[in-house]
């Protein structure tokens, strides 16, 4: 198997008649284009250059090789612009209903041919991450190591929602309400219910709150107005949200694009 890297220094050559300039182009040094293009002659069995201090000439088998070797490179490069610009997205229920669905909307999506949005928990995000089935994941700690970086978005800060007042220190004897992150309300209560409802979807919970079936805390920005709710202010509990992706060499222009759209308010 030919290792396309000789193929290329031998293309970089055949293109500048000159193996400095060669260099140059693939921004290795002279002697490694050199050495390059004699492996890639060992391994077929044919000179494909005849070699002079000033000049390189290509010979017959060189120019068949060329003509081939840039058909096969043109049609490489044009595979790659007509694949579909697939983004791929993994995000918690919360971030989804209440701050992407509404940042999709202020930018740009020319260049991508399939946005594809999955809701899922943040181990389950990581995971894809890590095994390449997301490119894009929004969790609530940093993540940083060889495959994945991450940003901070921003930062969120809690309410207790209810339909009615409550008396703040004994909400252990109301009903729990909660969705993926429900430590929040342990966290301000040391005493547990007796009674709690799980339920994944945001906007499912926001209603049985308010139909009185329970409490909740929430970070304010997935609290809609469109409720009637009551909400006490939590100063004490705050979180983040990270965008963390894959750590790519030369990230891909349709996805640097989407990226900094998403991110421009910050």
């Amino acid at each position: 198997m030919i290792d396309y890297r000789y193929l290329n220094a031998f293309l970089a050559v055949a293109e500048t008649k000159n193996f400095t300039r060669a260099g140059v182009l693939l921004g290795i040094a002279q002697s490694a284009v050199s050495r390059q293009v004699r492996l890639l002659e060992e391994s077929l069995g044919k000179q494909l250059l005849i070699r002079s201090p000033k000049k390189v000439i290509l010979t017959s088998d060189g120019e068949e090789l060329m003509n081939e070797a840039q058909r096969f490179d043109g049609w490489i490069q044009d595979s790659f612009e007509m694949r579909p610009k697939k983004i791929r997205i993994g995000t918690m229920p919360g971030v989804l209903e209440n701050w992407l669905l509404e940042r999709l909307s202020t930018i740009s999506l020319t260049n991508v041919s399939h946005l594809d949005i999955s809701s899922a928990k943040q181990l389950e995000i990581e995971k894809g991450l890590v095994t390449g089935k997301l490119d894009l994941g929004f969790v609530p700690r940093k993540l940083e190591n060889e495959l994945i970086s991450s940003r901070c978005l921003f930062r969120e800060s809690f309410s207790l929602i209810s339909s009615k007042e409550i008396n703040p220190r004994e909400i252990h004897r109301y009903t729990w309400i909660y969705g993926e992150s429900g430590g929040y309300l342990a966290k301000i209560s040391k005493k547990r219910p007796t009674k709690t409802i799980r339920v994944d979807s945001i906007s499912a919970l926001l209603k049985l709150v308010e139909s009185g079936l329970g409490i909740a805390v929430l970070a304010d920005h997935m609290i809609s107005n469109k409720y009637r709710l009551k909400r006490r202010s939590l100063p004490r509990l705050s979180g983040e949200v990270y965008l963390a992706q894959l750590n790519y060499q030369k990230q891909p222009d349709y996805l640097k694009a989407f990226v900094a759209g998403l991110i421009s308010r910050f």
